[in-house]
């Protein structure tokens, strides 16, 4: 893209600020986009690919046409497209809703003056058109204001109509107009409220957290222009309307957004602290609950005050109210007073900080949020290059702080409470549109220069992880820089199939086995890609094994080992060691601790009496016939599965598992010597094990 350079203070600003190298993301710009003609911006949103959206209205020759344009992640204008004729005046409104996939649609209006039809055009990220559709086409007076994406993967639209509703086609009055459109450009529903002979329009509308609707913009009520709030369900149908304002005032609200606790914030202009409706107009914010009643109002405008205007507003992530104000107020430099204004308010309301972005010749600013915590300020100015208007795009940090010709105003910004109305008005509803496709599209080329602008620090890819153990959910947390845009996943884990990766910044991951994975992230802020290769270690769960269900004998204790050193126990007795000696019939169970990784065990405890059990203490193997062998005498309930008798050294003398052994006192063939041994039983009762320790005496 031509860069255009210019003497004087122009030159100065672009000594004195730091540029960007090449496909830089930038932290803050200042930047204008013109041509031989007006260039008029209106709106601008961030994309997810880096880039930003921008739509206006452009002379083009002898002719305005409306425009969109998309600017890469450094400023560069990437492409440029403008469709069909018109007059600045029904497109102050010309509004852009970026796609999730870096796409965009512009909505504009095309005709003439009391004659206008909806034009919205769908792209990819690369500028190429998917659809063009015209709405009501030569049919009425038809405005399209307010534009936002729709969890179905469509549209929401909000304006004016007098094709349809209480009005009749080729009168100077309006009703309402709220259109649903899907993915393809179709028309899904419409809808119209308003009252016959009125001047009633939609400016601004999201989908709320119930799947219906708000809108915003201006109604008449008693006889005069208050601002109002409509609320509808999934498919328009009103729930309730309420209006802001007083009699003998004009209020209109530019912008609505809904809160966490369901209720709205509206922003806009008002006369009620003024004289009358034909004085200049204040700004104005307010919060309403979920049904529309009013929690606060605050009124605010410069000092010293003239006409101004809140066109639009953003929420941060503390549910501060971020405002974009077109102002004639506070100090002028040169001739023409109009200036960039953001200020922002609490959530109750309090202003905290209000930034001047210019000192006079600058028009209609729209903000909108930055990924990084930033702000996007677009509009239009004559205070730099000449006569002619320029696109002026501004960046701005967390701040509001843009990098250069940026003033602090807070102070000289005055905030009081509006008397206003609350109301609750009449209006009918009606139905009725027909989108065609629409086939004028052109474009065209676009110088552009940097006011100032500052890179952004280097990006960096970082996550980190907890501990985990196979079969649970493994939390992963992005710790990368500021600004990304996107995020790919790959957990090293290829036999999780699709869900081996994630797009999602904290996601969770649920490995199958233990081992040591190599885990990677790759982020882009639409720039730059930076990517991070860290291993992840999933733990082995530890091997519990209490044994089968036993039985012990009444009077004797019974000992449990849950079996692994260093690792710590929860016993279901509530005791915390390794092992645990029971004296009681019962289930024991043990939780067992390595890591974070646990495993757990169970086993049935019996207590018995054991009397058909009877184990002789000694024997006499003389070969005299009279208790020549040793063996236990059993009872029907009772088999060997083992036995295994030691001299006093620890040497194995004897072992069986034959349920009809008897020990004759030998080892090896030979006869043993007159001591004390000692055996170790373990016996099949009832289905549980019992074992047996003790001494015997052999005599000769």
């Amino acid at each position: 893209m031509k860069h255009v350079y210019f003497t004087g203070l122009f030159i100065l600003s672009l000594l004195l600020c730091r540029t960007a190298p090449a496909n830089a993301q930038l932290a803050t710009f200042q930047r204008l986009y013109h041509k031989t003609g007006d260039l008029q911006l209106f709106s601008g949103e961030a994309a997810p690919d880096g880039g930003f959206v921008l739509g206006g209205i452009v002379e083009d020759g002898a002719v305005s046409r409306p425009i969109m344009l998309k600017l890469d992640c450094s400023g560069e204008v990437a492409w440029v497209k403008t469709l069909g004729t018109s007059s600045t005046v029904q497109n102050v409104f010309t509004r852009v809703a970026v796609t999730p996939d870096s796409g965009a649609v512009l909505l504009c209006n095309v005709g003439q003056f009391n004659a206008y039809s909806i034009v919205v055009l769908r792209v990819d990220k690369n500028g190429n058109t998917l659809w063009r559709k015209i709405i009501n086409q030569s049919s009425g007076d038809n405005g399209g204001y307010g534009i936002a994406n729709t969890a179905d993967g469509g549209f929401i639209i909000t304006g004016y109509t007098n094709r349809y509703g209480s009005e009749t086609p080729g009168s100077s009055y309006r009703d309402v107009y709220l259109l649903k459109l899907d993915g393809s450009g179709n028309l899904v529903w419409t809808k119209t409220y308003g009252n016959k002979s009125a001047y009633d329009e939609g400016t601004s509308v999201i989908q709320t957290s119930d799947g219906g609707y708000a809108v915003c913009g201006r109604f008449i009520d008693q006889g005069t222009f208050y601002a109002f709030l409509l609320k509808t369900d999934p498919t328009g149908n009103p729930q309730f309307m309420r209006t802001y304002g007083d009699t003998l005032h004009s209020s209109w609200a530019f912008a609505v957004r809904q809160m966490a606790d369901g209720g709205y914030a509206l922003a806009g202009s008002t006369t009620v602290l003024q004289q009358n409706f034909q004085s200049f107009g204040d700004n104005f914010v307010l919060r309403t609950n979920m049904n529309g009643d009013t929690l606060w109002t605050q009124g605010f405008h410069g000092l010293p005050n003239s006409f101004e205007n809140a066109s639009s507003l953003v929420l941060d992530a503390q549910e501060n109210l971020v405002i974009g104000v077109a102002t004639a107020s506070y100090a002028t430099i040169g001739f023409v007073p109009n200036k960039h204004l953001v200020a922002r308010f609490g959530s109750n309301g309090a202003l905290q900080t209000a930034k001047l972005l210019n000192t006079g010749g600058s028009h209609y600013p729209v903000v909108a949020a930055h990924p990084d915590g930033g702000y996007l300020v677009t509009g239009f100015t004559n205070n730099y290059l000449g006569l002619d208007f320029t696109g002026l795009v501004i960046k701005t940090d967390a701040n509001l702080e843009a990098g250069c010709y940026t003033q602090d105003a807070t102070i000289q910004t005055v905030t009081r409470s509006l008397p206003i109305q609350v109301r609750t008005p009449t209006y009918t509803t009606a139905s009725g549109g027909l989108a065609t496709n629409y086939a004028t599209e052109t474009t065209l080329s676009l110088l552009d220069s940097a006011l100032c602008q500052v890179a952004a620090p280097a990006l960096m890819a970082d996550f980190s992880v907890g501990a985990g153990c196979p079969g649970a959910p493994l939390q992963f947390t992005n710790e990368s820089s500021t600004g990304v845009t996107g995020y790919v996943w790959d957990f090293g884990d290829p036999g999780s199939g699709a869900d081996n990766s994630s797009t999602l910044p904290d996601p969770t991951h649920v490995f199958a086995q233990a081992g040591m994975y190599d885990v990677r992230l790759t982020v882009t802020n639409g720039c730059q890609t930076e990517t991070v290769t860290l291993p992840v270690l999933v733990d082995q769960p530890p091997m519990v094994n209490l044994g089968p269900d036993t039985v012990f004998c009444s009077g004797e204790t019974y000992l449990l080992d849950a079996g692994i050193a260093g690792a710590q126990y929860e016993w279901n007795t509530g005791t915390t060691g390794q092992t645990l000696t029971v004296s009681d019939s019962g289930l024991y169970a043990v939780k067992v601790f390595v890591g974070v990784c646990a495993a757990t065990d169970t086993v049935l405890v019996r207590e018995s009496t054991c009397d058909l059990l009877n184990i002789p203490n000694a024997f006499t193997p003389d070969g005299d016939g009279n208790n020549d062998t040793w063996s236990p005498i059993l009872g029907s309930d009772y088999t060997v599965r083992l036995l295994r008798i030691f001299s006093r050294w620890g040497e194995e003398v004897f072992t069986s598992i034959n349920a009809n052994f008897a020990w004759n006192g030998q080892h090896n063939g030979e006869d043993s010597p007159s001591d004390v041994y000692a055996f170790y039983l373990e016996l099949n009762y009832k289905g549980a094990v019992v074992t047996r320790k003790g001494d015997i005496v052999l005599l000769r």
